[in-house]
């Protein structure tokens, strides 16, 4: 199964990795009702909804839930009509009401996958929890590092493609982004070193419409001042940096060559892999002081957790949504 965290982190779902997110995939708003159907034929699946709404004077008071628990106890009731049948919970946390529903067109009724499908349903409320303010702030922090390594996962794929299309300017984009990438994942590895802490810092593993940016000339600079880089890859990270904004910006107006961006593709993918066993060396260190992000991870040489990888490749079907870099899950 993988974790759903609605935006403003007021519920956490887990729901069955052959879901897609509906929202997004289909280009809606991420807003309630949060919808999830399978990735293959989802017409004879149906679909599945959650809410999450404020309570009002209507909202049942007589079966209050606790918040930061799953397994809570929803009433569930059926509001079928002529086309459809429609399966409701809900239950009130605190302030508010969790409602799910599923919903499925009646000539599949009594169908296999319409039971398999319920049985997926009942699972995935078993596994809601209503997140209390004062825990939101770290649970939204663990859904963007999520995205934020399913993302960088998801970009070796783009690297990949430009590779074999000969595509120098994509590759070195990428590539840019990768480290940009690393270093900040360096960056909170080394503060939680220092710390003695498990603290994941939102602002290093998103940045929205309406967030502050940090450039990547910060990044680089604070990576440099916690020594997670050395002064020899700061100076060459800032003249790739400038290399980079030329191809971008400048390169039908400038003297810049075709020819010159192998010899920079070339220089950005070293400096990455140097910068990347850099990282290794602070997830050994994490490990060895069981503490940070790493702490329980996987070895390199461990056997690989496969609903790990699912997990991981399902985030990453999620974030390409394209079926040229679908995966199977």
């Amino acid at each position: 199964m993988k974790y759903f965290t609605d935006p403003n982190g007021q519920f956490v779902i887990k729901v069955p990795i052959e879901w897609q997110y509906s929202n997004v995939a289909a280009g809606y708003k991420e807003e309630s009702p949060f919808s999830f159907a399978p990735y293959d034929d989802p017409e004879s699946a149906g679909a599945f909804q959650i809410s999450c709404y404020p309570a009002n004077e209507r909202t049942p008071k007589n079966n209050i839930q606790p918040s930061d628990k799953d397994n809570l106890a929803f009433i569930e009731k059926r509001m079928d009509d002529d086309e459809a049948n429609i399966h409701l919970w809900f239950c009130t946390v605190e302030n508010h009401v969790l409602m799910a529903k599923y919903i499925y067109l009646k000539k599949h009724e009594n169908t296999n996958r319409i039971r398999e499908e319920m049985i997926k349903v009942k699972i995935a409320l078993s596994k809601t929890a209503y997140i209390s303010k004062d825990n939101r702030a770290r649970v939204l922090a663990l859904d963007r590092y999520y995205k934020f390594q399913a993302a960088l996962a998801a970009s070796f794929d783009l690297k990949e493609s430009a590779l074999k299309s000969g595509s120098l300017i994509e590759f070195i984009l990428i590539i840019a982004s990768q480290i940009d990438s690393y270093l900040r994942l360096c960056i909170v590895m080394r503060k939680q070193l220092k710390n003695k802490s498990d603290e994941l810092e939102q602002k290093y593993f998103y940045q929205g419409e309406k967030c502050k940016p940090i450039t990547e000339r910060e990044i680089y600079k604070e990576a440099k001042s916690l020594e997670v880089i050395s002064e020899e890859i700061f100076d060459r990270l800032s003249r790739l940096y400038d290399s980079r904004n030329r191809i971008v910006h400048r390169f039908i107006i400038s003297d810049i060559r075709t020819r010159d961006l192998v010899d920079i593709a070339i220089d950005y993918d070293d400096v990455s892999e140097k910068i990347r066993l850099d990282m290794r060396e602070l997830e050994n260190l994490q490990r060895k002081a069981q503490v940070g992000i790493y702490k329980n991870s996987a070895t390199p040489g461990d056997e690989t957790d496969k609903d790990e990888v699912r997990f991981l490749f399902a985030n990453i079907n999620d974030k390409h949504l394209l079926e040229k870099y679908k995966r199977e899950v």
